[in-house]
């Protein structure tokens, strides 16, 4: 067989391979993170890496992962309407999240909601390495009212949700803070498809195929 072909076909196949990668979805709830003993009324602290996600808060803020349910039997708050699944949220003033295994990703959509203030505006801005690939500015409604967002943004190293204005809410009056409540946030990697260090040995292959299998001076080429 034609040495040269057989250099195009272990190319090709490893190409077509690579192009096969199924991006894995993951939805993050928090809801495994243990806050049974209901430490600083259903606060604890979020874990960094978790769920496949670096979670770095920004500015200097404080973040906790709060247990609904525990909280809202000591104070009334806009995090009773930020759960989507029970128990935990994410209750912060602004984070940023990224691959804990570095690459890409794809951020899917998230759950949003205000505590303590009506008609908050979050920012949230996608990066690739410092360059920003996408952003938008949502305006929140009433505090506790829970929003579904979608952003099906490609591409990114990582992205930052951060929230400010708005004005006091009337219902919840115990704090004056742009905290928000976070639940079930979605995003996708494409993981390296093994398929890769196909196409690394077939070249490999037709790189020795071609050499007559010798390093250093190639074999005269004879025909055949």
């Amino acid at each position: 067989m034609n040495r040269a072909f057989i250099l195009i076909a272990s190319v090709s196949l490893s190409v077509i391979d690579v192009g096969s990668a199924v991006a894995a979805t993951t939805t993050v709830t928090f809801d495994d993170i243990s806050t049974s003993a209901l430490v600083d009324f259903g606060l604890a602290g979020l874990p960094s890496p978790y769920d496949g996600l670096n979670w770095t808060c920004v500015s200097g803020c404080a973040q906790a992962v709060m247990n609904v349910p525990g909280y809202s039997s000591f104070y009334s708050s806009g995090y009773s309407g930020a759960l989507v699944s029970s128990p935990n949220i994410i209750d912060t003033a602004g984070f940023t999240f990224s691959p804990a295994a570095g690459g890409d990703f794809s951020f899917t959509s998230a759950y949003i909601t205000g505590a303590w203030r009506d008609d908050l505006n979050v920012a949230v801005t996608g990066y690739n390495g410092s360059t920003v690939v996408d952003s938008v500015t949502l305006t929140l409604g009433a505090a506790d009212t829970q929003g579904f967002y979608t952003f099906n943004w490609d591409n990114l190293t990582s992205v930052t949700i951060t929230p400010s204005g708005g004005t006091p809410s009337a219902t919840y009056t115990l704090s004056n803070g742009v905290q928000i409540g976070v639940d079930n946030l979605t995003y996708s990697t494409v993981p390296l498809p093994s398929s890769i260090w196909l196409l690394v040995s077939g070249l490999g292959l037709a790189g020795f195929l071609l050499t007559g299998g010798r390093s250093g001076i190639r074999t005269p080429w004879t025909g055949g």
